[in-house]
């Protein structure tokens, strides 16, 4: 029973970005929404995108409004092409169902939501790249993160070979740092590494005893 809810936990959102992305098609050839669909996308990133000045004013102004304070969660749903959203929804698909094997949904669902803010919080206090951060990769990372967790002090996931999907993760990371560094323009790599960081933390308190462990460690401490 858990894992049927962990698995529909990732594929709830996956559907919930293959909607939206859906919208964006249908809207830019002008089958739904009359003429001002074809500008759904765009508007989509100006409103919910994450901007490496946000942090800045918050911090200046003590201020958290919400509808900025959203953003960093809403932007990891609203892909800029329809090539990022497909990618986006096959690793959310394929490593969420992994880890459906040994989270709960609720933590599932918390690793993508929470790591994507993660890492848009990452990418506007780097502060690298002037433009708007928008789309799922940060969220995909994170989960990858939470993965690296479960690998490194949880239960391995049935199927997985522990030190080769270890090293399965590190040459995906390099990766995404050189192609990042090398061939991408801009630093939304920044937001990828951060997402991966934030959902390697959650994913070492969300793992099966992860919370127990932390806590009589504190209490140890």
């Amino acid at each position: 029973m858990r894992r049927s809810l962990a698995t529909a936990a990732v594929w709830l959102l996956a559907m919930v970005i293959a909607v939206i992305e859906a919208a964006f098609l249908l809207g830019g050839a002008g089958m739904i929404g009359g003429p001002e669909a074809a500008a759904w996308r765009l508007e989509a990133v100006q409103r919910f995108g994450v901007a490496p000045g946000m942090t800045d004013w918050m911090l200046e102004n003590r201020s958290l409004p919400p509808d900025l304070v959203a953003r960093f969660a809403a932007f990891a749903f609203v892909n800029e092409a329809p090539e990022r959203a497909l990618f986006v929804v096959v690793l959310v698909a394929g490593l969420g169902s992994v880890l459906a094997a040994s989270l709960r949904a609720g933590a599932i669902l918390a690793l993508f939501v929470l790591g994507a803010a993660g890492g848009g919080l990452g990418y506007a206090l780097a502060g690298l790249d002037p433009q708007l951060l928008a789309g799922g990769m940060p969220g995909a990372f994170a989960l990858l993160g939470g993965l690296a967790a479960l690998l490194l002090a949880g239960p391995v996931p049935a199927g997985l070979n522990r030190v080769r999907a270890l090293a399965l993760i590190a040459l995906a990371l390099g990766l995404r740092l050189w192609l990042g560094l090398q061939i991408e323009a801009g630093a939304r790599w920044s937001a990828d590494l951060a997402g991966f960081a934030t959902g390697a933390l959650l994913g070492a308190v969300l793992r099966p005893g992860g919370w127990r462990a932390l806590r009589g460690r504190v209490r140890h401490d």
